[in-house]
């Protein structure tokens, strides 16, 4: 172990030592704070070389103050030179000796400091470590005291930040070598390019020092700063050279005036590299005077955001001193600075992950927009943000999904250094075979929410995957089926397959001991209608077993479809449910479900005619909190009421009858309902609300959809009685029609409710009024079912007192119906907003 060290320390003093020629040269080890401190390799190394009064007459070990401080930063620097001349015996000196110089030094304050300290180092040759260094814009403001006198200084940086320690050596335009300190403590070194050691020289994929230096390590101990590391090496850019060669010629073609080019693609499509490269381009660093390039952060701070373009804008090529004059003088002020180092010169700026309107707005007016020929680059993932930035159609630019070669050459370089250190996978877009690999054993979340081109034979080997914890399908079409060896995934708490056409769940789900969170289910209703699919397909069976994609195309499957897909999606949902005419908004669970005893949340269950046996499993979860049931007609409903009596812990329920006029009725036989519900959803005819709903005294949501209660007063009288009822939701079928049938609002008092949702009841009701019933509502939503309603139908919006906001589903309404809406806003003392919105998407 001691060897080692000692092995590790005189790496660190061979690069110090090494390269003795004139330039100041910088070294940044990477690595957690508690690996750089007072009894580190890098404290270890320093110690040693002060003992070399030949090669640096100055020595310090500065940790740095947060905030950071100039001045105390410089008289720390000052005292340390100072101890070092008395240790040598510099005591002896006289009055224009280094000592005399360090005390005068001391004195000073502002401009005269560092004027005294650039002055005194241009003829001193200098060691200075730089220690808890945690920003770039730290490092520029320090980097201004240390002038390259030629006496082959250097300055070593300590940092925890890979980002810190690279740019700390050149700029972003240039890539560092880096190679890893030591074997079993996680130190990387990074370096300036040609950096000799001894009497050799530091080339890419070579070892630090003239011994051998072992740099391979067991994988299973690589770190986070590991894999950072790794990161940072991948920057380069895959299949996008022609996107790079195009933008550049937007930005570099002859014209004087001031333009705005602007990229816009889906997230995770690679923009920001793009850009980054394209501003790194040599040919583009000599057609500007001056350049910067920053990433917006979130939530977005314009002042920050400022303060880094201003640091990355200062000339780097006046002295230095002068320049820490200017900087200094600069942080005075707030805005005026970035546009007076702009004016009168030609610029670039990248403004990379533009994400509004409003960003753009506070941003512009800091950028001179005279005819100098300057350009800026702004990427976003809309285009309206992309089309508001840039007035010309030509400055516009969209960035394309990357081709399949490039997409798996682009995850083959990423994945290089070790497919087993990823834990989470999120694919965005389009589904690729290769996104999956054997190697990943170590993942933990897999997201594939919304895959496009995801099919069933994508799956074969997901079974692999032990150490997964969280799975989701949601909203892949062309998923029918989960293969059995889901069985091996025993870590998992997640398994979200929600709108997908997955009917069943395999049997082997009941290993899963695990599992936490079971979704499922449409939320849409049937995503087919079995006879029309039927009718439309089973000719073209035979056709489909030859050629797979003419079934695909038929059954709206996205993707590379298989025989073995095909097969899949008949044999395991539409030949076994299609004659039955089964719901398809829920999924079918296997028997033995009970076992799954760490359940918390299950929807949305299918109780089907046969399938209610069910619910003997559910009634042993004791651990429910949210239940989601579909199916319920009048067989089961007595039997689903037994079991919702033993669920005490449910806070959140909702009740779907099988078809659309199935009764409910039977829910009135609950004799005592779970008392915790905080959530309910009832959606199936119902006349008359069952009465145990006016005991749920913890209910703050409830939504009624195709109830066709036939007695409005008395629902909203039901309804007065939940204290704490705060959501509202009234949908399509909630009231059986009646040619009189009016809502009066006013009469029974809602004490907390504050959001009322409103969908498509007007086919059944001729007018609702409102009024001080309602203390507390804040925001009403209504969707019409039928252009004709008129004005009038809704009334006392006026007499709302804490309304804050109306919202008007998108869709065409006739204009006096729209206008009394608006005038009641306006008479209501609190001028709530209107607004038109999709309110299904809200």
């Amino acid at each position: 172990m001691r060897r080692q060290q000692e092995k590790e320390k005189m790496d660190l003093v061979q690069l110090v030592m090494g390269n003795k020629g004139e330039d100041l040269s910088v070294i940044a080890v990477c690595g957690a704070s508690v690996l750089l401190g007072e009894t580190s390799v890098v404290k270890r190394a320093y110690n040693d070389l002060k003992g070399n009064k030949d090669r640096f007459k100055c020595y310090a070990w500065v940790r740095i103050t947060h905030p950071f401080s100039p001045g105390e930063f410089l008289r720390d620097v000052i005292r340390q030179f100072y101890v070092g001349f008395l240790e040598q015996g510099a005591k002896a000196q006289n009055e224009s000796g280094p000592t005399q110089d360090l005390m005068m030094m001391a004195r000073m304050k502002g401009d005269a400091l560092v004027d005294g300290f650039v002055n005194y180092l241009h003829g001193q040759s200098y060691l200075v470590v730089l220690a808890d260094l945690s920003t770039i814009e730290e490092w520029d403001q320090i980097n201004a005291f240390f002038p390259n006198n030629k006496k082959g200084s250097r300055l070593v940086v300590c940092t925890e930040h890979v980002e810190v320690a690279s740019l700390c050596i050149g700029p972003e335009t240039v890539l560092p070598n880096h190679k890893q300190l030591s074997t079993d403590q996680t130190l990387h070194i990074f370096y300036q390019k040609g950096l000799q050691v001894g009497t050799g020289v530091m080339e890419p994929g070579s070892t630090i020092g003239t011994s051998e230096f072992n740099i391979s390590v067991d994988k299973q101990r690589h770190s986070q700063m590991d894999v950072l590391v790794a990161a940072f090496q991948e920057s380069q850019l895959i299949g996008r050279e022609n996107e790079k060669s195009e933008i550049i010629k937007m930005v570099s073609k002859e014209s004087e005036e001031f333009e705005v080019i602007s990229i816009y693609g889906m997230g995770g499509q690679g923009k920001t590299t793009l850009v980054k490269h394209i501003y790194q381009s040599q040919g583009l660093i000599a057609t500007f005077d001056k350049r910067a390039c920053v990433t917006i952060k979130r939530p977005f701070n314009s002042e920050e955001l400022i303060k880094t373009l201003r640091t990355q804008l200062i000339d780097k090529n006046i002295p230095a001193d002068d320049r820490i004059k200017k900087q200094e003088k600069q942080q005075e002020d707030k805005i005026a600075p970035v546009y007076s180092l702009l004016e009168g010169k030609k610029f670039l700026i990248v403004l990379d992950d533009l994400s509004s309107t409003t960003e753009w707005d506070a941003l512009i007016h800091n950028f001179p927009k005279v005819v100098t020929a300057s350009r800026i680059i702004v990427t976003t993932r809309e285009k309206s943000i992309a089309k508001h930035c840039s007035k010309k159609e030509g400055t516009i630019y969209k960035l394309k999904t990357m081709e399949e070669n490039d997409a798996r050459n682009l995850f083959s370089e990423k994945s290089a250094v070790d497919l087993s250190r990823i834990r989470s996978l999120t694919v965005f877009a389009k589904w690729r075979p290769f996104f999956i690999s054997h190697k990943m054993r170590m993942l933990r979340v897999l997201d594939l929410e919304g895959t496009d081109g995801l099919v069933n034979h994508h799956l074969e080997h997901i079974g692999k995957l032990l150490h997964l914890k969280y799975l989701s399908l949601r909203g892949c079409g062309g998923i029918f089926h989960l293969p059995d060896s889901m069985g091996n995934l025993k870590q998992l708490q997640t398994l979200d397959v929600s709108d997908t056409r997955i009917i069943k769940l395999p049997k082997t789900i009941v290993k899963l001991r695990n599992l936490q969170f079971l979704r499922g289910g449409n939320s849409d209703g049937n995503f087919y209608e079995p006879w029309e699919v039927l009718k439309e397909v089973v000719p073209t069976l035979c056709v489909g077993c030859l050629n797979p994609k003419v079934m695909g195309d038929k059954m709206e499957i996205a993707g590379d479809t298989s025989r073995s897909d095909v097969c899949t999606a008949w044999c395991c949902v539409m030949f076994p449910f299609l004659g039955k005419e089964v719901d398809s908004s829920g999924i079918l669970l296997p028997r033995g479900v009970r076992k799954l005893k760490s359940l918390h949340t299950v929807g949305t269950m299918n109780i089907a005619p046969g399938k209610a046996s069910i619910l003997k499993d559910i009634r042993q979860l004791s651990q429910l909190r949210k239940l989601e049931v579909t199916g319920i007609d009048e067989k089961n409903c007595q039997q689903l009421c037994s079991v919702l009596v033993h669920l005490s812990r449910l806070e959140s329920l909702s009740l779907q009858s099988s078809m659309v006029d199935t009764e409910l009725r039977g829910l009135d036989e609950m004799c005592s309902p779970p008392k915790r519900l905080e959530s309910l959803k009832l959606a199936g005819r119902l006349e008359e609300l069952p009465q145990w709903i006016g005991d749920l005294h913890s209910l703050v949501k409830l939504k009624l959809e195709r109830t066709y209660l036939v007695r409005p007063g008395a629902t909203i009288r039901v309804l007065g009685k939940l204290p704490k009822l705060s959501i509202l939701c009234l949908s399509w079928g909630t009231f059986q029609y009646g040619e009189d049938l009016r809502l009066n609002f006013n009469r029974v008092s809602l004490p907390s409710l504050m959001v009322l949702q409103l969908l498509w009841v007007d086919h059944a009701v001729r007018s609702m009024e409102f009024g001080g019933a309602m203390p507390k509502l804040e925001l009403m939503r209504f969707c019409g079912s039928r252009e004709e309603i008129s004005a009038g139908f809704i009334s006392g919006l006026a007499s709302l007192p804490r309304l804050r906001a109306f919202e008007l589903h998108n869709r065409t309404y006739e204009e006096e119906f729209v206008e009394d809406i608006k005038i009641q806003l306006h008479n209501n003392t609190n001028r709530p907003v209107f607004k038109w919105c999709n309110i299904f998407e809200a």
